[in-house]
């Protein structure tokens, strides 16, 4: 969703400032009856001025922008902030979920999967966390295959946390989500939170090893409860990393895998060589050249337009034009108006 997100933009809708009011809950937003209090317009004010300074959107549930891919998750969000590529959501979805503490085997688990992954249409999603969530986006990038981030706390938090890994993310084309508050730390019911929109945007789930106490079960059940398909490499049954899948397994509430090709030639579209070269041309944009194909993918703009909203000067955006054109990336409609020539970039 590309909204107005300009700091003189006006009515204030109630979601941005539910990120400002410590004591409004998620419950209250889901409650007819709830009355929200008058709100320092300064406080209103400083929100949407960060939005606006970092490029943040968001999608609220009943408006038109509001993904169709949320209303599957259960206990839907009321709202999702996000950064960058919204429209990740529209393709084929892995998600990678595991333990902290990964073993070399799990994180060669991983490794494999992801570089077979690469030549097949693909979206990873994972959970920024360390362990098994950070080798997936690590590898995803690694492997030009594009990952999106749920975090496990607010946007503004994460600014001052994993700053580089997000932005790794960010440039290589992916999606940063959260529900929470702009400013929310992480607790330990968040987590949790954050496992149920993994679950339910993911259309199958992978998890390379658990052990039987594994925090990352906890989205298998979610999973489960959303009648996703899970998978698991079984692992070495005197293992303690191994136990937690191998019990799932057991159960039939896991499907193990034994061949990568064969799992993402059931489940994903191999991609030809005229995308693979696309893909690879979208990644070698930098993030001054992703910010403007992107707002070029709604519709055509000028000079000023793009401008607007954006925290690029003058003379960068004017080299960062040029050498998009230069490309054959975008064109010019006529002096000063931009278009973009090949939308399958998006």
């Amino acid at each position: 969703m590309q909204e107005n997100n300009s700091p003189d933009s006006s009515p204030i809708p109630l979601p941005r400032v539910y990120s400002l009011d410590e004591s409004i809950t998620r419950k209250k937003l889901q409650s007819p009856e709830y009355n929200p209090p008058i709100f320092d317009p300064l406080r209103v004010k400083a929100l949407q001025e960060f939005i606006h300074k970092h490029d943040i959107h968001y999608c609220i549930f009943g408006e038109s922008s509001y993904h169709y891919k949320f209303l599957k998750v259960k206990s839907k969000p009321q709202i999702m902030y996000y950064m960058w590529d919204i429209n990740l959501l529209n393709q084929d979805i892995l998600g990678i979920v595991g333990p902290r503490l990964i073993t070399p085997y799990g994180k060669q688990v991983v490794s494999d999967l992801l570089e077979l992954a690469k030549d097949y249409d693909i979206v990873s999603i994972s959970g920024l966390a360390d362990g098994v969530d950070s080798v997936c986006h690590h590898q995803s990038i690694e492997n030009n295959i594009p990952t999106i981030a749920v975090l496990g706390w607010g946007i503004s938090y994460y600014l001052r946390n994993h700053r580089n890994l997000i932005e790794k993310i960010i440039w290589n084309g992916g999606l940063i989500l959260s529900e929470f508050k702009i400013g929310f730390r992480p607790t330990h019911y968040s987590f949790p939170q954050r496992n149920r929109i993994i679950a339910g945007l993911c259309d199958c789930l992978f998890l390379p090893e658990a052990s039987e106490k594994s925090g990352s079960l906890i989205t298998v059940d979610f999973a489960i409860e959303m009648n996703k398909t899970i998978y698991s490499s079984p692992g070495d049954i005197y293992t303690a990393s191994s136990k937690g899948v191998n019990k799932y397994i057991s159960e039939w509430k896991i499907q193990a895998i034994f061949d990568f090709k064969t799992f993402l030639n059931n489940h994903f579209t191999k991609i030809n060589g005229k995308k693979t070269q696309e893909k690879s041309q979208t990644q070698s944009l930098t993030w001054n050249e992703r910010t403007i194909v992107e707002k070029l993918s709604l519709q055509d703009l000028n000079f000023d337009e793009l401008l607007k909203g954006s925290w690029l000067s003058s003379s960068d955006l004017s080299i960062s034009l040029s050498l998009l054109e230069i490309t054959g990336i975008i064109s010019q409609k006529n002096i000063w108006v931009y278009s973009l020539k090949n939308n399958s970039l998006i």
